[in-house]
């Protein structure tokens, strides 16, 4: 299911007026710092750093006039070694029967302003969350696309890196049932697994070089 981050900050605004809590933050696209170029070799890591996480639930009230659904939501910030950045945020919403849209954990969403996932994305990150509901819990993957300029290459190729780990993130209920939790700053180890494409403009730079 796809989910609109424009629609997180609508429902959020509009459920902080009405409960008097601060919303959670939404965050948007980080600017890269740099296209610096990098080595990568095929089984090889790379560490990120996720931090400012934070996870937030407003369950329902029965008696809540208006009536409201429960929702939750993540949010963080990813770094890497190449020199950028991307800001994530994720939102879910319970259902009538009590599931919760990504009750299993395996949605996968795109970070920045663009909320449908992409695999064939130039430089981007996705992340899965057990948002800690069901078996899944706290477990938490990310996974990035890097565009790399190998050293004597005229050309970029993206190398597709993934993670996993499971959080251990500190909450509390205040009395409007608003669940806030936050996560230590942490590194997380990615690996190299596939090749993507090559840098569109390629072809026509090879070409211009021979």
């Amino acid at each position: 299911m796809q989910f609109k981050f424009i629609m997180t900050a609508f429902f959020l605004t509009s459920l902080s007026l009405a409960s008097n809590i601060s919303p959670i933050k939404v965050v948007v696209d980080a600017i890269p710092l740099s296209a610096a170029g990098c080595s990568v070799e095929e089984g090889s890591s790379q560490v990120v750093k996720i931090i400012e996480f934070s996870f937030g639930q407003l369950d329902t009230h029965p008696g809540d006039i208006p009536p409201r659904l429960s929702i939750a939501t993540i949010s963080f910030f990813v770094t890497n070694p190449v020199g950028w950045s991307q800001a994530c945020s994720g939102f879910i919403v319970q259902q009538q029967d009590g599931e919760w849209q990504d009750k299993d954990g395996s949605v996968w969403f795109k970070c920045g302003t663009e909320s449908t996932p992409d695999p064939t994305c130039w430089n981007c990150t996705h992340f899965q969350s057990g948002w800690g509901h069901g078996s899944p819990g706290w477990h938490f993957a990310i996974n990035q696309t890097w565009p790399c300029t190998s050293p004597g290459s005229a050309c970029k190729t993206s190398y597709q890196f993934s993670g996993s780990t499971t959080l251990k993130p500190d909450c509390i209920t205040d009395t409007n049932s608003y669940t806030s939790c936050t996560a230590p700053d942490f590194s997380l180890t990615l690996k190299v697994h596939g090749r993507g494409t090559s840098d569109p403009g390629c072809e026509e730079e090879v070409h211009n070089l021979s």
